[in-house]
């Protein structure tokens, strides 16, 4: 997993395994990240793929909260992608790729990600929260070097709550990976954070703190002396 930077108003997160079928899979998650930024009001989510193992992001899901009913964060349908077919606002389409939203008429299939409901609390999809690549799937979705953009309404809070939710697991992403390494396995992944690495103050800072503390012992051996 890769822990989420903010940094002004854009932050990145990582994705962990939830499957192993390939048995690379901890490996396709180092290679897999989502920038999160704010573009006109609306939460721009920028999915890459770096590689060098062979894979494909065939699908993106959003679980906005308990229940996949909720919408404390996000709408409950995407505004728009940026792929081959769409851009969204002068953004430039990737020509490689090619993704369709989840609607009524045109369904995400699977419509959740496999295996999620072995997470705690189980991922479900929040409404049309979802979008998977065109036929050629493999061949249409996210490869190394290639990216996707995905834009949601937000539907309470900033950005920064967004970050937070992203952060605490509140609010999760999850993906469906195939056409992996030499065996063409298919993995799940899901956002999330490792455990942050304790603070460790410089010398400088170190040593301030230690002529806090002396000061306060002389203070503390004058008064007794009275």
């Amino acid at each position: 997993m890769i822990g989420a930077m903010a940094v002004a108003d854009a932050a990145t997160f990582g994705f962990s395994n939830i499957s192993d079928n390939s048995g690379q899979a901890a490996q396709v998650a180092s290679q897999l990240s989502v920038d999160v930024t704010l573009r006109s009001g609306r939460a721009l989510f920028w999915f890459s793929n770096t590689g060098p193992i062979a894979s494909s992001i065939t699908g993106v899901y959003f679980d906005d909260g308990p229940g996949g009913t909720s919408s404390d964060m996000l709408q409950n349908s995407i505004y728009a992608l940026v792929d081959r077919d769409e851009g969204y606002n002068g953004l430039d389409r990737n020509r490689g790729v090619d993704f369709t939203r989840d609607s009524p008429w045109s369904p995400v299939s699977p419509p959740n990600i496999p295996g999620g409901s072995t997470l705690t609390p189980p991922f479900q999809t929040t409404g049309l929260l979802a979008a998977d690549s065109d036929s050629p799937t493999a061949r249409y979705g996210i490869n190394p070097g290639e990216w996707l953009g995905v834009v949601i309404n937000l539907a309470t809070g900033s950005i920064d709550d967004l970050f937070d939710a992203l952060e605490s697991g509140v609010v999760r992403i999850a993906l469906k990976v195939q056409a992996i390494g030499p065996s063409g396995a298919s993995d799940s992944f899901v956002s999330g954070l490792p455990p942050r690495p304790p603070q460790v103050p410089d010398a400088s800072t170190t040593a301030m703190l230690l002529g806090v503390a002396l000061l306060g012992l002389e203070g503390l051996r004058r008064r007794l002396a009275k």
